[in-house]
Formats: structure tokens, C-alpha cells, sequence
């Protein structure tokens, strides 16, 4: 019984270190992506703004700067998100670990018990 709870307890947390890391390559992939992205487009903004000379022109640029902040902003969270991912997945793993040692335990309290039948 105690084995079968542990092994169990041992299925739902590789489960969840599976998830964990899933979650991780998705953010990262993401963030990739998107700084990717964001790195053409300031390239673009940057281009525009040395060739701005009308008022007009500078205010949708500054407009478009403003997105360009917020994109740096959205990237930033995304990276504290993956770091926080990352995190989660190291506790998981040691609690992984945890369990796998107490099931190694249990086994051979069990084994012992048979043992001394």
C-alpha cells in the first residue's frame, strides 16, 4: 500500500515536470519569437525616425514607439514568467527526487518486514 501511494505520488509529480517543462519550452519559444519580432520592428522604427521630417510624421512614430515599449515590456514579463517556469520545474524535480527516495524507503521497509516473516 505504501509502495502503490508512493508510486502514485511519484506518477502525479512527473506528470507535473512534464507539464512544468512544456510550459517552459512554449514560453521560451515565445519569447524567441517575439523578441524576434520586436527586434525587425524597432529596426523599422529606428529607419523611420532617422527619415522623419514632418511633425506629423514624428508623432505616429512616436506612437509607434509607445508599442515598441510595450513590446519590450510584454517580452520582459514573458522572461520573468519563463525564469518563474524554470523555478517551478527545479522544485518539481526535487520533490521528484523526495518522493523517489521515500519510495526506496518504503520498499525496503517492506522488503524488511517480508523479511523478518
Amino acid at each position: 500500500e505504501i509502495v502503490s501511494k508512493a508510486s502514485s505520488e511519484l506518477d502525479s509529480v512527473t506528470g507535473q515536470l512534464i507539464a512544468s517543462k512544456q510550459k517552459c519550452e512554449v514560453l521560451r519559444t515565445d519569447m524567441e519569437e517575439r523578441q524576434s519580432r520586436y527586434a525587425a520592428e524597432l529596426q523599422v522604427l529606428d529607419n523611420e525616425l532617422q527619415e522623419a521630417r514632418l511633425p506629423q510624421k514624428a508623432a505616429e512614430l512616436a506612437a509607434k514607439t509607445e508599442i515598441q515599449v510595450q513590446a519590450i515590456t510584454e517580452r520582459d514579463i514573458l522572461s520573468e514568467q519563463l525564469v518563474s517556469a524554470r523555478q517551478e520545474r527545479g522544485l518539481l524535480r526535487s520533490q521528484l527526487a523526495e518522493q523517489q527516495r521515500g519510495q526506496q524507503a518504503a520498499r525496503a521497509a517492506t522488503s524488511l518486514e517480508l523479511a523478518s516473516m
